[in-house]
């Protein structure tokens, strides 16, 4: 299957910067990240050195924390409600403890 995804110029830079940190083309690192997001493949290839790759928190740059945030914020049901004003009053919160 062949699939198209129009990118605007920022993000397809980021793409491509994060593409050429591991070594591989933009295309083929679009493949990989959606592979692993589907869950078709695991995040952490034996392949490389030795099978001890480090956990995203540790190796990943700023700029990579931005877009994994960006996706995760994107990744939420935009039709759940949002609570009040008055549920999130203190006295609310704490209506049985009689303060």
């Amino acid at each position: 299957m062949t699939l198209t995804i129009n990118l605007p110029p920022e993000e397809e830079a980021k793409l491509s910067n994060a593409a050429a940190r591991q070594g591989l083309g933009a295309s083929e690192y679009a493949h990989r990240l959606l592979m692993e997001r589907l869950g078709l493949v695991d995040a952490t290839p034996s392949d490389q050195a030795g099978g001890d790759r480090q956990p995203f928190y540790v190796r990943a740059t700023a700029e990579e924390w931005k877009c994994e945030f960006e996706v995760w914020s994107q990744s939420h049901d935009r039709t759940t409600p949002l609570l009040s004003d008055e549920a999130l009053r203190r006295e609310s919160l704490y209506e049985d403890r009689g303060l």
